[in-house]
């Protein structure tokens, strides 16, 4: 019983070592990195498409003047705009980028990938809603998804 504070700090220190190593072989392993790496450019091809979506928005307000016409229902297009620069600020911007690419949290790219199928969703469907007003016609919701959150 005399070394027992020290034996229970050597099991301690041990078992954290242990579990320490034990994450790190099984985030090192290359299906992980693969996985990681696949979600990283998806991540990064649906920023893309959102600025250039935000981009074509912008670029029609500006050549039609139609900041204030509606866009659809009871949305102008200046609120469209701003719905997708939120929208875009708050789950595809640079800072979640960079967590997610220095993180090896299983949960977190979980709860990401089922982040970016939505906003994959949303993205198309503000493409076509935007590529039919661009052709005269009127926007169709084919999702069944609310724009606004």
């Amino acid at each position: 019983m005399k070394y027992f504070p020290e034996t229970a700090v050597f099991l301690c220190m041990g078992s954290c070592i242990a579990l320490y190593l034990f994450i790190k072989f099984f985030n090192s392993r290359s299906t992980f990195i693969n996985r990681k790496n696949s979600l990283l450019k998806r991540y990064q091809k649906l920023r893309s498409k959102s600025l250039k979506l935000q981009e074509a928005v912008s670029k029609h307000m500006l050549t039609s003047h139609s900041e204030k016409d509606i866009f659809m229902d009871t949305i102008t297009y200046n609120d469209y705009s701003r719905y997708l620069q939120k929208n875009h600020i708050h789950n595809l911007s640079d800072k979640n980028y960079i967590k997610l690419k220095n993180s090896n949290n299983r949960l977190l790219f979980k709860a990401t990938a089922s982040m970016l199928d939505e906003q994959e969703i949303k993205l198309k469907q503000a493409e076509n809603n935007l590529s039919n007003i661009l052709n005269n016609n009127e926007p169709v919701n084919h999702y069944n998804m609310p724009l606004f959150n």
